[in-house]
């Protein structure tokens, strides 16, 4: 049987809201259910790192929730946020890179804080040079 891969872009959308809504037991079935009909979706991946209270687990679902949507904001942002309090600068500085290529002026004031962070570190100057 085929599946549409639609009908899973639609489950990915309304766990969206449902997370936004507060109502992270019905955000995370149905994420699980739209990755059950498309597992390359990137938007249910990241909507169940944030119905997880397990901090590995939220860091490998938003790390692949990142890899396959290099341009989104919110997984993208966390990503950069966390490698930098993780040390990891050099992958901090190459996501922080790729969602100011993508959204250069809305991303300018989001990303000040943490390039700032970022620079602040041995090294990090470098990297942001680079």
């Amino acid at each position: 049987m085929r599946t549409d891969p639609a009908d899973a872009d639609a489950m990915a959308r309304l766990a969206e809201r449902r997370l936004e809504q507060g109502q992270a037991p019905a955000a995370h079935r149905l994420a699980l259910a739209a990755l059950k009909r498309d597992p390359t979706s990137g938007s249910a991946f990241r909507t169940l790192a944030f119905t997880t209270d397990d901090p590995a687990r939220r860091n490998r679902l938003m790390t692949i929730a990142g890899d396959r949507m290099k341009r989104d904001i919110p997984a993208v942002s966390w990503l950069v946020a966390d490698r930098l309090k993780s040390g990891k600068l050099a992958e901090a500085a190459e996501r922080a890179d790729g969602l100011l290529r993508a959204w250069p002026v809305s991303m300018r004031g989001v990303m000040t804080t943490q390039l700032s962070r970022l620079a602040a570190q041995p090294g990090g100057a470098e990297l942001l040079a680079a």
